[in-house]
């Protein structure tokens, strides 16, 4: 009598650990950036700009920003002190203003973009305007007729500073923070008088990991044993290795284990490497091992390079009954 073999099944679960970091935002009240320029009786002036901008973002979120600053530009003629609108010499005339922003270092900005970390793209805009702000484009600011000290609020104007999700996924990044150096340029319509005024933007990232790509294994028997294998990913940011704990449902701390209906079972062992050659052979569940190296790129690059490989194998099929014998695998990752 010939007898039927089903090849065992083994499904394994992702599973996905976060840790986040609180949010530290800049403390916006009093900023003391500043500049004031005058010549020929002319004046351009900033005040009250924050110079640090601290954004947090973790995988949960689909963006990092800021909303915020209320920092004071005015071009204008007459008195630097003026408390009004006139043409005596202790009041002044008011004069369209300009604004562009620029990087402080060549990492700073990339292909028409600013830039956090040399890596992360950064949009910069004034709360009201239609545009973004470009390396080096220029925003009229025209005056309003009446107004003319900075406590008028035609006079005072908001950042909006945002990182997208995806561009900080893109990035490859490992630390744990990015930061990019500017300079916002105030000048005056007339002539070339201008100022300037350096600020920094710091982007907190939260360590996070995420295992993908997962899917059941059915196992292939041959010349009594039975294995199979498949790739997966594991993508971390602010991190640069990660721990990796494998919990066999059946198992327990000394082999994995496959069951069939009438509990009998077959125990199992399972291979793991990721690409940077790191090689392990997990039996039982047991503490997680540690300095596997992640992508740095997000669904590593949607599957077309995952970084991870697991290998199931069964040593002895032939001396058990037939039937189908099946575990459920959960893989556990955390960052070092």
């Amino acid at each position: 009598m010939t007898r039927k073999y089903s090849p065992p099944r083994l499904i394994i679960l992702p599973c996905l650990m976060m840790l986040f970091t609180l949010p530290a935002f800049a403390q916006l009240a009093n900023c003391s950036g500043s500049f004031l320029e005058n010549s020929g009786g002319l004046g351009v002036k900033v005040k009250k700009f924050c110079e640090g901008y601290d954004l947090d973002w973790s995988l949960d979120k689909n963006e990092a920003a800021f909303t915020g600053g209320n920092f004071c530009l005015i071009a204008y003629k007459g008195s630097d002190t003026a408390t009004k609108c006139g043409d005596d010499d202790d009041e002044r005339i008011m004069y369209d203003a300009s604004i562009n922003i620029t990087g402080a270092d060549p990492d700073d900005t990339s292909n028409g973009k600013f830039m956090l970390g040399g890596k992360i793209p950064v949009t910069i805009k004034l709360e009201g305007q239609p545009d973004d702000f470009y390396p080096g484009q220029t925003i009229d600011l025209p005056y309003t007729d009446g107004k003319c000290v900075c406590a008028d609020t035609e006079n005072q104007y908001n950042l909006i500073i945002t990182v997208s999700k995806d561009k900080i996924l893109k990035s490859g990044i490992t630390t744990n923070s990015a930061v990019g150096n500017f300079r916002l340029n105030g000048f005056h319509e007339l002539g070339s008088l201008n100022g300037s005024v350096g600020f920094q933007i710091t982007l907190t990232l939260a360590t996070g990991i995420q295992i993908s790509g997962l899917e059941d294994m059915q196992l292939v028997e041959n010349n009594g044993s039975a294995s199979a294998s498949q790739n997966f990913c594991v993508f971390a940011l602010g991190t640069e290795r990660f721990s990796l704990r494998a919990n066999s449902e059946e198992g327990n701390g000394e082999s994995f284990k496959l069951i069939n209906s009438n509990d009998e079972t077959l125990s199992y062992s399972m291979k793991v490497e990721d690409s940077n050659s790191k090689v392990e052979n997990y039996a039982g569940n047991k503490n997680p091992i540690r300095g596997w190296k992640p992508s740095n790129q997000y669904l590593c690059s949607d599957h077309r390079a995952e970084n991870m490989t697991l290998t199931v194998n069964v040593a002895n099929t032939d001396s058990v009954s037939a039937g189908v014998y099946s575990d459920t695998m959960t893989l556990t990752v955390r960052p070092n």
